[in-house]
């Protein structure tokens, strides 16, 4: 918003602009991790799952879903994707609000690592075949941005490990 007052295009795009902040996607997951005096460092939200409790809502999405290596089948992973894609109700939210209105971007933050991502986490290629190059493009921008801005270290997903149906994979 800096120029907003001088500039008139800051000024038209801040006015045309909507942000979305979801602060948390796994309450229920996030209350059980940080009750008592340490972290258990519990990714998962906490409905049963076939014997075992949870499912890794980063690993939910539908796109790759499954796929390469980067989710796990067994309900006790700590990895484990779910059923099928978009099984969570807190995923299936958080879809039908992105798929309710026209967004130009998406960022998740996980501040664990000090690290801003960009896609894609499902393979290590610079830019696989389904992603254009002008997003590759923005999304680097993007994320290297936001982290001269707050210190972190921009990198893309799969530079820490491989994901399958991650949000952000999806939201691209």
């Amino acid at each position: 918003t800096d120029g907003y007052a001088t500039s008139g295009r800051i000024r038209a795009i801040v006015d045309a602009t909507e942000v979305f902040v979801v602060p948390d996607v796994n309450p229920d997951g996030a209350r059980f991790d940080l009750k008592g005096p340490r972290f258990r460092g519990w990714r998962k939200n906490r409905q049963p799952a076939k014997g075992a409790t949870g499912t890794d809502l980063n690993r939910n999405f539908g796109y790759r879903w499954g796929c390469c290596r980067g989710s796990d089948r067994s309900p006790s992973s700590n990895l484990y994707r779910g059923p099928g894609a978009f099984s969570a109700p807190e995923v299936r939210a958080i879809r039908d609000l992105v798929d309710g209105r026209h967004f130009v971007a998406a960022v998740s933050l996980h501040s664990y690592g000090g690290q801003v991502l960009w896609p894609y986490g499902y393979t290590r290629a610079d830019r696989p075949r389904d992603m254009p190059r002008s997003k590759l493009r923005t999304v680097r921008r993007l994320a290297r941005g936001i982290a001269g801005r707050n210190g972190y270290r921009a990198l893309q997903a799969s530079s820490l490990y491989i994901t399958s149906g991650s949000f952000m994979d999806w939201a691209l």
